[in-house]
């Protein structure tokens, strides 16, 4: 039959009969065969393609395939799920090695990105490198990444990003658990920042407005050590103290030589007088605190003639009177304790001349120093003596130096140490066991108390007694249970205990800012910064986390490409 006349095959009559035998049967080869095909076959060379010569060349054998649908192996089913099954697990080893490589940058605190990331860069990031170095070591993690789709290799930005604030999550998630919401917040201190410490716009004044407990304490004693320099440095004669002071040690410690001969120098005047019984020996005492004659040493050993001249000057200025004044004022306000700091202030300021002119007499006559006349007129430096002010020596040391550097010190205390601090140290310093309890007083006690109403009702305290120390007390209390007979006592030493170390702890956190945000990371994001200050800060407790939990918390962030098992 012409091909031309036959049928259209959509319109054919299904319920016709076919009277031409189109398919041939080869009982030899056990195959179906197409006459038409064969000899209609195209001229094209991808006729092969799609089957096109299973009737022609080879013949059809695929039937009578039913019963291998009943093999599960074959199954596509199967067959989907074990390639998902190794996607998953290829997977997996991506996003672990992903959150291992975090884990560390944030332990050692370093920066993630690099300035050119590019295959062709020679420094693509700490990130990106340890990535490539670790490939080298681990070659189940090279061949995972070679044949990783381009985008599901997990070291995106956005990937890392993530992974660091699903770690910063977990970590504020175990806080919360352990009660550690800002609600049990009971004292918040800073670096003296200006942005934090404002008055009504501060993090402090809106820590305060959620959590009134929340005392801003600073650290007590950089705060007092913050005032006195500070304010010293004011007086423009104390100021010229610090520099030159500094500029002493600096020549002293720039060579490990000269530092030796000045210790030996030192040693040998220590060793006479304690054989003359001018100083007495023991532990802590005699260290090596002095500078005086130092420039005999320097002098001797000095390598160029520059620094032998610059010795020559500084020790011309470290001579005159008015230098050991200044340095005996300053030995004696930096050494006041901040305890009684505004209470000997005002005993050193209204009694205390005497003896401190004495003291610094004495050390100027076993010095060669030449000692002014109290009485005679003083001459400002910069003023000529025809038309300066007269003023006597008396009234220039005591008045001008010595009564206006503790004036200057009193009034800074006042500005730092507000009268809730100095109230809170007062209160937490009657719990001290010294001299068998003689600070103890229950009316501060109660005021302590009165300074954080949530954790204390206005029931009394009961009173107990054999106490052999706060630290030691708190930790028996709670291996014999006697904290829950004794809650508020056990919780009045708590705040008495934490108080003190928890702003030196946050003054050794702070400077984890300068190394996370440094010169080459200044455009950090504020999440970001925080999510990589917290893990850092906290890296004791980010070891701690397992892998699997932080894989978790990364897929429930967003939708995500793969799955982990």
């Amino acid at each position: 039959m012409d091909p031309g006349l036959r049928i259209f095959f959509p319109v054919y009559p299904p319920n016709i009969p076919d009277n031409f035998t189109w398919i041939e049967y080869s009982i030899e080869k056990d195959a179906a065969f197409c006459l038409y095909c064969y000899l209609f076959k195209p001229e094209s060379r991808n006729r092969s393609q799609a089957g096109g010569d299973a009737f022609m060349a080879t013949g059809f054998k695929n039937w009578k395939k039913k019963q291998d649908l009943l093999n599960q192996s074959q199954h596509i089913e199967t067959v989907l799920q074990r390639q998902f099954s190794q996607a998953r697990s290829e997977y997996c080893v991506r996003l672990k090695a992903s959150v291992d490589y975090v884990r560390f940058l944030l332990k050692q605190g370093l920066a993630f990105r690099g300035h050119n990331e590019t295959a062709n860069s020679k420094n693509r990031g700490n990130f990106l490198e340890l990535l490539e170095f670790s490939t080298f070591l681990n070659k189940d993690i090279k061949d995972v990444l070679q044949n990783a789709p381009e985008n599901n290799k997990l070291t995106a930005h956005v990937v890392q990003k993530d992974i660091v604030n699903s770690f910063a999550a977990t970590l504020e998630e175990l806080f919360s658990k352990h009660g550690l919401g800002i609600g049990r917040l009971r004292g918040q201190g800073y670096d003296e920042a200006s942005n934090m410490r404002g008055r009504f716009g501060g993090l402090k004044t809106l820590i305060m407005n959620e959590n009134e407990s929340a005392y801003y304490v600073h650290c007590f004693a950089h705060q007092l050590q913050l005032a006195l320099v500070g304010v010293a440095k004011k007086h423009p004669w104390i100021a010229l103290l610090f520099n030159m002071t500094s500029n002493a040690l600096n020549i002293v410690g720039v060579s490990c030589k000269r530092r030796n001969l000045l210790r030996e120098k030192h040693t040998s005047k220590v060793i006479q007088k304690i054989q003359s019984g001018d100083i007495l020996s023991g532990q802590g005492l005699n260290q090596e605190t002095t500078l005086k004659r130092s420039g005999d040493t320097l002098m001797e050993n000095a390598l160029t003639s520059e620094q032998r001249g610059e010795t020559c000057a500084l020790l011309d200025q470290m001579q005159p009177f008015e230098f050991i004044f200044n340095l005996h004022l300053m030995k004696d306000i930096l050494g006041i304790t901040m305890k009684v700091a505004k209470q000997r202030l005002n005993a050193m300021r209204n009694d205390g001349w005497d003896s401190f002119f004495v003291e610094v007499s004495s050390f100027c006559v076993k010095n060669d120093i030449i000692i002014p006349n109290i009485d005679d007129p003083f001459v400002e430096r910069e003023r000529s003596r025809r038309r300066v002010k007269v003023l006597t020596n008396q009234h220039y040391y005591r008045v001008q130096l010595f009564i206006g550097c503790i004036d200057l010190q009193n009034q800074e205390l006042e500005n730092c140490f507000n009268e809730i601090n100095t109230k809170l140290l007062l209160c937490m310093a009657c719990l001290s066991l010294k001299d068998l309890f003689v600070a103890f007083d229950k009316e501060k006690l109660i005021q302590l108390a009165q300074f954080y109403p949530r954790d204390f009702s206005s029931k009394s305290c009961n009173a107990f007694s054999e106490l052999k120390g706060i630290g030691d007390l708190a930790k028996t209390m709670v291996e014999t249970r006697k904290n829950t007979v004794y809650p508020l006592v056990y919780m009045l030493m708590t705040l008495a205990l934490i108080l003190p170390v928890a702003t030196a702890g946050v003054e050794r956190a702070f400077p984890a800012m300068n190394i996370i945000k440094n010169k080459l990371r200044n455009r950090m994001a504020d999440d970001w910064m925080n999510d990589i200050l917290v893990t850092y800060i906290e890296k004791d407790i980010c070891e701690t986390i397992d892998d699997e939990m932080i894989m978790q918390r990364f897929q429930k962030m967003a939708t995500r490409r793969g799955q982990v098992a």
